[in-house]
């Protein structure tokens, strides 16, 4: 029977704090922050966490047990994702997984564009509206996976609209595309593009100016290993792989 605890800001504060001082051989973990309704299990060698997103829980843990960890992982209830970024092989992570019964569903790669080239845009930039959120998030959602992409929240996606991080694209007066972009200093983050209209490259364009426009250069994605279409039209227009890549693992 798992010990499981509900998120408390000062509980799981230690717990992490205790979990980093035994030095895991087994972290994932990377300082994402839990709130209400996630929670956690804590062992003499293991902290395992998780975050509740829509109907199923990302999952982070920290130990130096093997064994003790794909105890907690086989008991989890109900669908449990966890990621796995790494540059170099993680043969000891697949034998973890599977021994805690998880299956791996992707494999994504990171890439960056060191130096966006000038785009002469002469269509004009549309930014997304409050009103046009559902369209947004149903068009993310239908095109795309929770699991593996990271996709927004609804809430979260209203707030990127209204700071005008979402750009969007029309065929015949309807939405037909969407792009979701951050600002992170110096750098921007592709974070989400999906387009069915005629002119798909559009919006691509439209960050490339809107990059500029903000004296911003660089800029870096994640792509499906397996979506050979994209990864082409960005190689083309310059962007190069870095050799991250992340791992998406599943139990049900």
């Amino acid at each position: 029977m798992l010990n499981m605890r509900p998120y408390e800001k000062e509980a799981v504060r230690l717990a992490i704090g205790r979990a980093f001082s035994l030095k895991p051989r087994y972290s994932n973990y990377y300082g994402r922050q839990l709130e209400e309704g996630d929670d956690y299990v804590e062992t003499d060698s293991s902290l395992v966490l998780r975050k509740k997103e829509g109907d199923f829980y990302r999952i982070y843990i920290m130990s130096v047990s093997q064994a003790d960890v794909v105890d907690i992982l086989k008991k989890l209830p109900g669908v449990n994702v966890l990621n796995i970024p790494a540059k170099n092989d993680i043969s000891e992570w697949r034998t973890l997984m599977q021994s805690a019964g998880f299956d791996m569903i992707s494999m994504y790669e990171r890439y960056y564009y060191k130096k966006v080239k000038e785009r002469k845009n002469a269509q004009t930039i549309n930014y997304a509206t409050q009103e046009q959120t559902e369209v947004i998030y149903a068009l993310f959602q239908n095109h795309f996976s929770s699991y593996t992409d990271y996709l927004p929240a609804k809430d979260e996606l209203a707030g990127l609209v209204e700071q005008g991080n979402v750009i969007v694209n029309y065929s015949e007066g309807q939405v037909c595309g969407a792009f979701v972009y951050e600002l992170e200093g110096r750098k921007c983050y592709l974070r989400a593009w999906y387009d069915s209209g005629e002119n798909g490259l559009k919006l691509l364009f439209d960050v490339y100016c809107i990059m500029h426009l903000k004296n911003i250069s660089y800029a870096y994605f994640w792509v499906n290993s397996t979506n050979t279409n994209v990864k082409k039209i960005h190689e083309l227009l310059g962007a190069v792989p870095d050799g991250l890549k992340d791992y998406t693992f599943i139990k049900k």
